[in-house]
């Protein structure tokens, strides 16, 4: 009777000592893999250092899910899974990028409360986000109403100037959409401009010590920025979404799309001039 006893109050430790630490190992499998939201909350148990030690890894996936905010995590899981994680060098690479911005969103956010402002901004951005990952993009940063974004980092990939064109255009699909639902709701429409540009540009964590960021910089971007600012000139004011790209980008791209040429015009800061393209969907 003693030893079966004592067989069942080990078997109740025995559970009660593992049940809290497969927890912290699926959790913090989770954790590995940056799927925050899948770890799950450590419940306590009988035992006070298991209950520390559960509550504070609980904590720390808290602040993980308030960290991850500002953190691109997309970013962070494709850097890993390259094996380039913490020690990325900086290196030319063969990319296309992409400028995004709101027209006359200035004068618009002029008239609108502040809480109005971002939510309309974070909608907005949701939709462009979207498209951009889905298509293989990064999303670089955002600024203020505009985005910016590339392909061919930080994996290779030879199709990415037709993989932004893919996501240029399902943006300006989305944007369509969404403008739909804005009048129903009486609301203005936004109309979204687009700068394409493929080419060499240096890609790499870029910044101060304890403050870099995974970036592209380069002429490559600039053009693109200025592509982006260009098509407020040549596209009439009252399309909702516009696409132009430079002719480097229109060569490289493989797929179902209309390239409609604008002419060659002289950038801003720049003595080369560009030829210019509307992108359509064929």
């Amino acid at each position: 009777a003693v030893l079966v006893c004592g067989l069942v109050v080990t078997l109740i430790l025995g559970r009660a000592l593992s049940r809290p630490i497969r927890g912290i190992v699926n959790a913090s499998a989770r954790i590995r893999d940056l799927d925050i939201d899948g770890a799950r909350r450590i419940r306590p148990g009988p035992f006070l250092e298991l209950n520390e030690a559960a509550e504070a890894f609980n904590t720390m996936v808290e602040a993980l899910r308030a960290f991850e905010t500002y953190v691109p995590r997309k970013l962070v899981q494709r850097l890993m899974s390259a094996g380039l994680f913490g020690h990325v060098a900086s290196e030319s690479r063969e990319i296309t990028v992409l400028f995004t911005d709101i027209v006359g969103f200035t004068a618009m956010a002029e008239h609108m409360a502040v809480e109005e402002v971002a939510r309309l901004l974070n909608g907005h951005f949701a939709l462009l986000t979207q498209q951009v990952e889905e298509t293989g993009g990064t999303v670089d940063k955002l600024i203020g109403d505009a985005m910016m974004a590339f392909w061919g980092a930080p994996e290779r990939t030879e199709d990415h100037a037709s993989e932004a064109c893919v996501a240029a255009l399902r943006i300006a699909r989305a944007v369509r959409q969404d403008n739909e639902r804005r009048r129903v709701l009486g609301q203005e429409p936004l109309r979204v401009r687009m700068g394409l540009h493929s080419g060499p540009a240096l890609i790499g964590n870029i910044g101060a010590p304890g403050r870099v960021n995974y970036t592209a910089i380069g002429d490559t971007i600039n053009i693109a920025a200025r592509l982006e600012a260009l098509s407020r000139d040549l596209v009439d004011v009252e399309v909702e979404a516009a696409v132009l790209a430079g002719a480097e980008t229109v060569r490289r791209i493989d797929g179902d799309f209309v390239a409609q040429s604008m002419g060659v015009h002289a950038l801003r800061g720049r003595e080369e001039r560009v030829e210019v393209f509307l992108i359509s969907d064929a």
